[in-house]
Order: C-alpha cells, then structure tokens, then sequence
C-alpha cells in the first residue's frame, strides 16, 4: 500500500507522523511504503511551453511507484498488488494518477480517500470570515446569493444562480425575512467540492466496467483533528485520518477514541487492507478465506460492504454500525455533475445563436433589404425590362 501525502500541493511530507503506517501494518499484515514529492512551484510551475511543462510532482511520484514496482519484493511486497492511496491533495494525486497512462504499469489498485465530508470548513472560511468566532453562524437571504456568485467554481451567469438557487433553498421558509441561509451554504460548497465529483467519478468507473466502493465518513469523532474554533463546522475533511492509520493503537499520538470508535477505526483499516489485498471490500468467499481479518474482536456481525454500481448507488457510511447508504446525495449531484452542465451549454448555445441571428438580420436590414428594394424600384418604373 502506498501513501500519497495530501497538502494542497503546497507543503507536507511523507515523514509526517500523522502518516505513521504501523497500526495499518500491525493489525493487518501489508507492506506500507510512503513517497514525497515536489510541491508548490518547485513542483507544478510551468510557462506553457517546453522549457518549463509543469506536473514535476506527479511525474515525481510516478517515478517513485515506479521504484517500488522493481523493488518493493525485496521487502516483502507483492509487485503485482501495489495499491496506491491518498488523502486531500494526496487523493487528487491518485486521480490524477488513474488517468496518467506512464503511471499505469506501476500500481493494480487506487484509493483516493477523504474526498466525501459532510462538512468543508474551508469554504466556509472562506466565504464567511467574520462568522468564524459565532457558535450560531448566520446568513440572510441576499449574502447567501452574493456567496453563490462569488464563490462557486461553476460557471455562473443568471440563469445558473438562479438554479442553484432553486435546489437549495427550502421554500417553505423563504418568505421568512429572518431565514438563516449558512447551512445551505455549506450544504452547497459540500456537494460541489465534495459529494458530487466523487459521486462523478464512482459513476464513470463503475459504468466502463471497474469494480467501485464508495464510503461516506459520517461520524462526529470524540476528538477532532482540527481546533475547537469554530464550533460550527461539524465533521470536517481529513477527520477520517486518524481512524484508518489507527491513531488510538498508536503511541505516537497518545490519542483519545471512545470504544465505538475504535472498533470503527480497526473496521475500517479492515476494509482497505482487505481491498488492497483482494480487490474486494466485501465478502467473496475466497477473500474471506485467504485474507478477512476479523480484526475488531466483535463476533460475527461484521458489516459487508457491497460494490458501487449503476443503478444501484450504495456506499458504506463509516459511522458506528457501518449502515449503508443508497443514493447519497444523488439528487443534489444531478444538478452539479448533469443540469448545470447542460444548462451552461444550452444558454452558451442560445447566446451564440443569438448573436449569429443578429449579425444575419443586419445584413438583411442593411445589404439585402436596400438591394431589393432598388430592384423593386427598378421595376416599378420600367417594368418593360423585367424578362417574361
């Protein structure tokens, strides 16, 4: 298993003790490796042309997979069971990776992890400064609209506003001048940062033929990774980390999980290692056999984890009693990942139309109106010269 570190690119290192793989290894029995990586403008700049083309990071871990393909037997690994995994920045590097042919040689299996919250607190930062300190955040009716014109990565015009608008608003309180409008916001960023490209790519994959498991960590830990300020921002990105590298079993962290949640956590490091192993986070009778470590010291009850499909749309929700979860989301990723993206074409396509009409009409008014007319008048006084 492979860890790609996250850091928006910009900083971070593979020797974080954050990232410390031996809870994974120990209750699991995989071979953990961890790579760096250029980052920031030593790794991503680029001019646009040969002399500089930019990517040096990416190209930088595929190397690094590379190594690891040719050597990780000597360590005891499987070469030809290589799985690469990763978290926020880390995640995109394992997408950007599936779709990085030179890379594809060097690894059999990909998990881009952390990608689905229920809360991206970021985005609220970042649109809501000055809510930061209240325990009650609060957003009127017109900051809402303003934050959607701002703040989206769609491309907005009227008429998109207006539908994201139409998605998000609960309208049996809209006439309420006192409505507050903040969890929509977040609601919204959630789904276009989060929920709807992960939904996106599980039904791309899962419809050329690719075996997909999706998981929604939706649990509220005991023990945030993040600072108690502000309290608002619910379950944040990257809570998952310290439960699938097992950060309570370990004592670098001295880490507090409640019993639920450690059993949480052995569950859910099951079900990577189980994957990286087999393919399979559920239970194939011959995946069971070999390699299903009942690792929780629950008896029986352990919850399967079934496949992703189209239709279909299940994804394990990793909360106490891993319940499944059909559909999440999808109605609001239908707006983000198919409505949007028809309605941006169709008005593009209207104001194309549109100004081609215009441009033709003008013609017609000046050019060809006038000519008809002359001829007209032509004929009008000397109809004689008009051929039978």
């Amino acid at each position: 298993m492979v860890w790609i570190h996250g850091g928006a690119f910009l900083f971070g290192s593979s020797i974080d003790g954050s990232y410390d793989g031996r809870a994974l290894v120990g209750f699991n029995d995989v071979v953990f490796a961890s790579i760096n990586y250029r980052l920031a403008a030593f790794g991503f700049l680029a001019t646009g042309d040969p002399e500089l083309r930019g990517n040096y990071g990416l190209w930088d871990q595929s190397e690094a997979l590379k190594w690891i393909k040719e050597n990780i037997a000597a360590f005891g690994g499987d070469p030809d069971r290589i799985t690469i995994f990763g978290q926020s920045a880390g995640g995109a590097s394992v997408g950007h990776q599936l779709i990085g042919q030179p890379s594809w040689e060097y690894f059999n299996r990909a998990m881009p992890i952390s990608a689905i919250n229920s809360g991206t607190q970021q985005e609220g930062f970042r649109a809501y400064p000055e809510q930061i300190p209240r325990r009650n955040p609060y957003s009127d009716y017109d900051k809402f609209v303003d934050r959607i014109e701002r703040f989206t990565y769609v491309d907005k015009t009227a008429v998109t506003v207006n539908a994201i608008e139409q998605q998000y608003i609960d309208w049996q309180l809209a006439d309420n001048p006192s409505t507050n409008y903040f969890y929509n916001y977040m609601d919204l960023m959630t789904d276009e940062a989060f929920h709807c490209p992960a939904e996106h790519t599980a039904r791309t994959y899962a419809l050329n033929g690719n075996k997909v498991y999706r998981y929604y960590f939706n649990h509220m830990p005991a023990r945030s990774i993040w600072p108690s300020v502000p309290s608002w921002w619910g379950i944040a990105h990257a809570e998952d980390i310290p439960f699938f590298f097992g950060w309570a079993f370990s004592d670098t962290f001295n880490w507090f999980q409640t019993a639920e949640e450690k059993t949480l956590a052995l569950d859910m490091m099951r079900y990577f290692t189980n994957f990286a192993k087999t393919g399979y986070c559920g239970r194939k009778w011959w995946s069971v056999i070999l390699t299903w470590r009942d690792n929780d010291g629950q008896e029986g009850g352990e919850s399967d984890w079934p496949e992703f499909t189209v239709p279909g749309l299940i994804s394990k929700e990793f909360k106490p009693n891993l319940p499944d979860i059909q559909g999440l989301r999808s109605d609001y990723c239908q707006l983000w990942n198919g409505f949007l993206v028809d309605l941006g074409e169709y008005t593009d396509t209207i104001s194309d139309a549109e100004l081609a009409w215009r441009e033709e009409f003008s013609r017609w008014k000046n050019e060809d109106l006038p000519e008809w007319r002359t001829s007209f008048n032509d004929y009008v006084d000397n109809p004689e010269t008009c051929d039978p």
